[in-house]
């Protein structure tokens, strides 16, 4: 009686904490030649994805899957087996090492990214300026997820890791263009030379991207890159604000940078980045950088001050940000903005202290500085 007790107990538990039992298949293409896989207690669906050749993202989408979270006795469909690591020459120079790793990889109109599973850090590599930008997990971790937006067809949209890079790197939306596939899963093969610094690594299409040594990468078959022409950026409709007979004022901090400046409001508690050479406004919530910590290892040169406070967390854990910015040219101060908002309550435009202008938006990521 006490074991069927506790049987119905488990079960009740169970049914209470909306626990899945199974996953149902019913609505999904399976890929031809697939084969069902049970779940096993300490499976993730990345090391699954490692197993068997393939990304998490290919079997969360194979399996209509809306979360990477799996549970014990769930079956889900895999590829037959994994595929054998690709063949590849090295790339030129001497050659310290070789190893072979997980990745993926997503093209795009402009170039590429890829995602390496020993580091889980996202590389990007921009075909018109044949440079390779790299962006460490404790970076892009905490991106928000990229915004949806109108996918011209046929392109793509990329979506997790990379929707985080694309979305919130300075520079990368507008380098890469859309995405011309989806992202996929493969076996790279990376080569290092004597100095321990990668020469050469691998890429789905065949081919490998060669370090040139002077900051720039090649592709290995020399040809140039074919650009596919990217779309006009969507168009945002502009409504018209609403316009208070005597706008209101709000406390406001300022700091300002070498590339741009951030301030932070007080009746919200946001952070506001503006970057000048891309004219882009990104906004941080005080519930997610208050739990940052501020990097005082990070010393300034003369002349120069290091952020604190709020600013101070952004800019210490958001590589992108701080990259673009460069370092505070003057301390922090106070001032009282005035803050336009559209209709809906959304903030149409705020001013800068010391007649430095108004900043006034232009669509959801570009902002304009109007002269005072």
């Amino acid at each position: 009686m006490k074991k069927k007790f506790l049987i119905g107990l488990i079960l009740v538990l169970v049914l209470s904490l909306g626990i899945p039992t199974l996953v149902t298949h019913a609505q999904c293409q399976i890929p031809s030649g697939w084969q069902a896989y049970v779940i096993q207690r300490g499976d993730t669906l990345s090391r699954i994805g490692r197993a068997y050749g393939t990304s998490y993202v290919t079997l969360m989408q194979a399996n209509c899957l809306t979360s990477t979270v799996i549970y014990p006795g769930w079956v889900i469909y895999v590829p037959p087996s994994a595929p054998p690591p690709p063949t590849t020459q090295p790339g030129p120079g001497p050659v310290g090492r070789t190893v072979t790793i997980y990745a993926t990889y997503q093209p795009f109109q402009n170039g590429f990214m890829v995602w390496s599973s020993d580091s889980s850090a996202i590389s990007v590599f921009f075909n018109s300026s044949a440079q390779l930008r790299s962006f460490a997990a404790s970076t892009y971790g905490y991106w928000p997820n990229a915004v949806s937006l109108p996918v011209p067809s046929p392109f793509y949209q990329p979506i997790l890791g990379f929707g985080k890079v694309w979305n919130s790197g300075v520079g990368v939306r507008d380098g890469l263009g859309w995405g011309t596939g989806p992202e996929q899963g493969f076996t790279m093969v990376v080569n290092y030379n004597t100095s321990n610094r990668v020469s050469s690594f691998t890429l789905p299409t065949g081919q490998y991207l060669i370090n040139n040594g002077n900051g720039t990468w090649s592709y290995s078959n020399g040809a140039p890159p074919v650009i596919t022409p990217v779309p006009p950026t969507p168009v945002y409709p502009t409504p018209t604000p609403y316009l208070m007979p005597n706008p209101p004022s709000v406390g406001f901090s300022f700091e300002p940078f070498e590339g741009g400046f951030m301030v932070w409001r007080a009746d919200t508690s946001d952070i506001y980045a503006y970057i000048y050479s891309t004219s882009e406004l990104f906004v941080f919530q005080g519930a997610v950088y208050g739990r940052l910590g501020i990097n005082y290892s990070l010393i300034p040169p003369a002349g120069r001050v290091r952020p604190d406070n709020g600013f101070g967390r952004v800019w210490s854990n958001y590589g992108n940000i701080r990259a673009a910015l460069g370092w505070a040219t003057e301390g922090e101060k106070g001032y009282l903005s005035v803050v336009n908002r559209f209709s809906d309550g959304v903030i149409y435009s705020f001013t800068l202290p010391d007649n430095r202008g108004t900043v006034t938006r232009v669509n959801d990521r570009i902002w304009s500085i109007l002269p005072a």
